[in-house]
């Protein structure tokens, strides 16, 4: 069924998303086959109509609403641009997505104080996204935060994603929140292996989804060719190097790897691309060509 459909059957018994009502536990949400989000009150149908809307329609679980004055505040000047800032000062936002909802939001709440931030709000946009606001700290530790998506993945059965955002002052808040969250989207909607994105990382794949299919497949052909894309341990030594800032020393120990064997690797292939990627202006346009084709353009 859909949605006007049910409009039409239930009438005064039809909750939309976005009225006040939401919060009410007398409704039964779900999405239809449009994708629509609508709430049905359970005190105006009968029993066997609510038995007949769960098998059509997929039942939908909300996200908790703002629980303290301070957290309305904050939902309204970041997702909506409404009011002011509830505090001044620099604010982080660590944008997180989920692939399937959470089953206890709490739990998932209260795992977050295990990154060292006591001072942070979690501010849920749907049952599967949602962002984290730290103040006057940010995140640097990268490897405490891969530790704890795995914490994450173990303890919840499912896969989050995250994006570190820019430390800001909170008066910029809205429009940075839109910009990281467009990239954000995009990025995981890649689907490339990577899970978690720092400050500007997710910034190549809103390109990407702007550039024309022709100029993907010419990046891809022209900087990576047929032979070097068949050679996946030529491809991954080259992308640990780039993540180690063309460091080949701290490469290679990640790779475990001797120095002289990934030097190697780099000179092959300088020879075979005729591009020099010890030169930042040349890596820099190999790196995006790399990431489009993990993300399988």
């Amino acid at each position: 069924m859909n949605l006007e459909q049910l409009k039409r059957h239930f009438q005064d018994a039809i909750v939309t998303f976005d009225q006040e009502e939401k919060s009410h536990e007398d409704i039964d949400w779900f999405r239809t086959e449009n994708h629509d989000v609508i709430g049905i009150k359970r005190n105006l149908i009968t029993s066997r109509e609510r038995v007949l809307l769960n098998m059509l329609l997929e039942p939908y679980s909300l996200a908790p609403q703002p629980k303290t004055v301070e957290e309305e505040q904050w939902a309204a000047w970041i997702f909506k641009g409404q009011g002011t800032p509830p505090a001044k000062g620099q604010l982080q936002l660590i944008h997180f997505q989920l692939d399937q909802p959470v089953d206890q939001y709490e739990a998932f709440q209260e795992a977050w104080t295990s990154i060292g931030h006591d001072s942070f709000i979690l501010l849920w946009q749907t049952e599967k996204t949602g962002i984290v606001l730290l103040f006057n700290h940010s995140i640097d530790d990268p490897l405490a935060l891969e530790g704890f998506t795995e914490a994450l993945s173990s303890d919840f059965y499912f896969n989050v994603f995250l994006l570190v955002g820019l430390p800001h002052q909170t008066e910029a808040t809205p429009a940075l929140f839109r910009f990281e969250q467009h990239a954000f989207q995009t990025a995981v909607e890649r689907k490339s292996k990577q899970e978690i994105w720092y400050g500007v990382e997710a910034i190549p794949h809103l390109l990407f989804s702007e550039a024309t299919t022709n100029t993907k497949r010419d990046l891809i052909d022209h900087l990576l060719p047929e032979d070097v894309r068949q050679d996946h341990e030529l491809l991954q030594s080259i992308t640990c190097y780039f993540k180690h800032n063309l460091n080949i020393t701290s490469a290679a120990r990640s790779l475990h790897l001797h120095r002289n064997s990934l030097q190697y690797r780099v000179d092959k292939f300088i020879e075979k691309t005729g591009i020099d990627i010890r030169q930042f202006s040349q890596a820099s346009v190999v790196y995006l060509a790399l990431l489009l084709y993990d993300g399988g353009q």
